[in-house]
């Protein structure tokens, strides 16, 4: 619920109600695509048991899809594919152009946050073709979300706030640590960078906050 692209669509309705019902019809879109997604995943293990899981909706589309449907199966799941990354890659230009830079929004900057937008895609192809499947990409963005904005953001829902540099420094912090642990201290201990890189982004959001308390002021 807190992922930016989810915010942005909603934030797209002409009033709260139309919003409301964009999200629940979304709802039960995604619930209905998931369930249809866990299914095809069974269907091919019953099927093809020997199946490689990455190749299991590819296999289904080449040997159980009629030929006549397999162009409108593939078009429709590219069209998601796509979508997905332009949003996410929209309000990440954005969020970059107008957080970490911290300038306003106005026609010039256009260009900027189209570049800043390709930097992303293109680093995101890099970084995809770092591993050997989805799974493993997915437990990375997942280890870099908790390390970084995951605990700062619940944070301030919740009315614990720092300032802007703080945050930042925290946030940097975490992932130094991460890292530390990961190329140096980890060896074959099974405890994850990410638990340690959120306990460090934890820690030092706290040392800022009550720093930041005791001189009733933002500190930095």
């Amino acid at each position: 619920c807190f992922n930016p692209s989810i915010i942005q669509r909603i934030l797209i309705g002409r009033n709260i109600r139309q919003s409301q019902h964009a999200r629940l019809l979304s709802l039960a879109l995604w619930i209905m695509f998931s369930t249809l997604i866990g299914f095809c995943g069974i269907a091919a293990y019953l099927m093809f048991p020997e199946i490689n899981p990455e190749m299991t909706i590819p296999t289904l589309i080449h040997k159980v899809i009629p030929a006549g449907l397999k162009g409108i199966v593939v078009t429709g799941f590219l069209a998601s594919i796509m979508s997905t990354a332009d949003s996410e890659l929209n309000i990440a230009g954005v969020s970059i152009y107008k957080d970490i830079f911290q300038y306003e929004i106005h026609k010039k900057g256009l260009f900027t946050m189209r570049k800043i937008s390709f930097a992303l895609g293109t680093l995101a192809i890099l970084i995809s073709l770092s591993f050997n499947s989805m799974v493993e990409i997915l437990f990375f963005v997942m280890n870099f979300w908790s390390i970084t904005f995951m605990f700062p953001l619940i944070f301030g829902i919740i009315g614990l706030k720092i300032s802007y540099k703080s945050v930042m420094y925290s946030i940097s912090f975490a992932i130094i640590i991460s890292i530390i642990w990961e190329s140096f201290l980890r060896g074959d201990s099974l405890v994850s960078s990410a638990l340690v890189g959120g306990f460090a982004n934890i820690l030092a959001f706290f040392m800022f906050y009550l720093l930041q308390k005791a001189n009733n002021k933002k500190i930095i």
